[in-house]
């Protein structure tokens, strides 16, 4: 299975079925180069002053990273209430719960020489999995190229219909 790719012209509830089917998708140039210059000029102060403060084993010794995304750069709106973001999510979040809220604004620079971050789910965290309900999408914006050499994230198509038994005892559990 590949990853699949799609230009900005393609309609989001085409790319938003992949993305339900596969787990994930690529979207080419969808928003200019000089927004994406401009988030990169607003973070770099802020990436050089703060951040080393996330490292750990998880997330690495060779990585920097921003979080409060919308205080420190206010060109990131852009991305993230992008209006090809919202239509994807509408179109997979709302059928299962009336509205939803952003839980992670985070800017990652993977600097050469960090090791590959361990295979995880985003969504780990909830107690309990329902087959053919999606409790979050992430939206991931390269302002760089993701080669293998620069830390692409790694993406593991098809995992994230899988349940395992234990996942099936939580949610029946969650049922009774």
């Amino acid at each position: 299975m590949t990853l699949k790719t799609f230009d900005n012209t393609v309609d989001s509830a085409e790319i938003a079925t992949s993305l339900m089917q596969d787990g994930g998708v690529i979207v080419s140039q969808q928003v200019e180069n000089s927004v994406v210059d401009q988030i990169v000029k607003e973070l770099r102060p802020h990436f050089d002053k703060h951040g080393a403060e996330f490292e750990n084993d998880f997330n690495g010794y060779r990585t920097l990273r921003q979080s409060r995304i919308l205080e420190i750069s206010r060109t990131s709106a852009d991305l993230i209430a992008h209006s090809r973001v919202m239509e994807i999510a509408d179109a997979i979040l709302l059928p299962n719960c009336t509205n939803y809220r952003i839980g992670s604004c985070t800017a990652i620079e993977i600097l050469p020489g960090e090791a590959a971050q361990v295979l995880h789910r985003d969504d780990s965290f909830y107690p309990v999995r329902i087959p053919d309900v999606e409790f979050q999408i992430s939206a991931m914006w390269a302002l760089d190229d993701f080669t293998i050499e620069n830390g692409a994230t790694r993406v593991a198509l098809g995992s994230h219909g899988k349940l395992t038994p234990v996942d099936l005892d939580k949610a029946r559990s969650c049922r009774q």
